[in-house]
C-alpha cells in the first residue's frame, strides 16, 4: 500500500522505473551505484513476495532516496524530490506502525474479553471434570 502511494505520489516519477543509462548524463550511474532500486522493481517484489521482511522493503526503498541523492548530489533536483519522498515514506511508516499498534490492542483486547468470559462460564465439559 504505502509502495503503490509513493508511486502515485506527484514527486516519485523519477524513481517508478530503473536507470535508463543511455539517458543524457547518466552513463556512468552504474559504475558508480552498487544498487539501483526502483519503485516498480520494489512493487513487483512485494507482488511475487520476494521480500522476507519489511526491513529489506524499507531498505528497498530508502536505497532509492541514498542512491538519488549520491548520484545527483544536494541541491539537484532528484536530490530535492529523494529527501521529499523520503519524509513521506517516513510519515506513512509511522502511520503504518500506528495503524499496526491500534490492531493489536485490539485484537488483546477481544482475547482478553474471550477469556474472562470462559473463566466466567467455563464450558460444561470442564465443569463436569472439574475436582
Amino acid at each position: 500500500e504505502i509502495t503503490e502511494k509513493l508511486i502515485k505520489h506527484p514527486a516519485a516519477k523519477l524513481f517508478i522505473h530503473p536507470i535508463d543509462s543511455s539517458a543524457p548524463n547518466m552513463s556512468n550511474y552504474y559504475s558508480i551505484i552498487d544498487d539501483p532500486q526502483d519503485l516498480s522493481t520494489i512493487k513487483s517484489r512485494l507482488r511475487h513476495q520476494k521480500y522476507r521482511s519489511v526491513r529489506e522493503w524499507k531498505r528497498d526503498i530508502n536505497t532509492i532516496w541514498n542512491n538519488a541523492m549520491i548520484f545527483s548530489g544536494v541541491n539537484s533536483f532528484p536530490y530535492v524530490m529523494a529527501k521529499h519522498l523520503s519524509n513521506v515514506f517516513e510519515k506513512e511508516l509511522k502511520i503504518m506502525s500506528a495503524t499496526n499498534l491500534i490492531g493489536w490492542l485490539n485484537l488483546v483486547t477481544d482475547l482478553k474479553t474471550q477469556l474472562n468470559n470462559l473463566i466466567e462460564s467455563p464450558p460444561e465439559f470442564i465443569k463436569e471434570s472439574a475436582p
